[in-house]
């Protein structure tokens, strides 16, 4: 396993210390995957009116999101984003992670899900990790957000960290005890998505390929 430096200090835009990573407060922890009712789209009498903006931008914690249902399809893929509900959803972490790397525009994801992203189209600080976890296949070579190089027995899957700053690793991370809330103020240290290697996944899926595979020998059993 790959040995990581002591990481530097963190300084905000005037170069001073940021504060630490937090324990998520008893305040926002219980806003996790349990506390959502799925959101089913047969049931259209399900959907919620969004929050006034008003609240939005006052609000001091997820309590205006109380009857919010929680959007999570494992299948669903960027040629799918325009089928992601956004009147009165949550999205978990694998569909956060979807919008974010195909919609780049911060107004937008702010206005489609202002309970996932604030006005930066950044996913909220005090954002609980949802459902289903983003995850992507680092491979010996690879470079996480902190400059550190995956080593051979390193490969495997990675929670995605979104510019380096918030990690999407769903409630299988959140129940491990991984999840931070992020300090403020902080420099993006990547462009779009990226990994730690300090945050393997829980669960490791099939590699890639063997992914593959499986989907095409299902679709081929299809036809027999």
């Amino acid at each position: 396993m790959t040995e990581l430096p002591t990481p530097a200090p963190r300084l905000n835009k005037k170069g001073k210390p940021v504060g630490e990573p937090k324990v998520p407060g008893k305040r926002y922890d219980r806003y996790d995957t349990a506390y959502y009712t799925a959101y089913d789209p047969h049931q259209h009498s399900q959907i919620v009116k969004d929050i006034p903006l008003a609240l939005l931008t006052s609000s001091l914690d997820y309590k205006i999101y109380d009857d919010y249902l929680l959007f999570t399809n494992p299948t669903v893929t960027e040629y799918m984003i325009n089928t992601i509900p956004k009147t009165g959803v949550r999205l978990d972490d694998r569909t956060a992670a979807l919008v974010l790397e195909n919609i780049p525009e911060a107004a937008t994801l702010n206005r489609s899900w202002p309970a996932e992203f604030d006005l930066k189209g950044m996913p909220r600080a005090t954002r609980i990790p949802l459902g289903h976890a983003a995850k992507m296949w680092v491979t010996a070579g690879d470079i996480d957000v902190d400059g550190n190089v995956a080593a051979e027995d390193d490969e495997g899957w990675y929670y995605k960290w979104w510019k380096g700053l918030q990690v999407l690793m769903g409630q299988e991370g959140y129940d491990d005890g991984l999840y931070m809330v992020r300090p403020s103020h902080e420099y993006d240290k990547c462009d779009g998505m990226g990994f730690k290697l300090t945050h393997k996944a829980v669960v490791q899926d099939a590699p890639p390929a063997e992914e593959k595979e499986e989907e095409e020998e299902a679709e081929a059993e299809l036809f027999l």
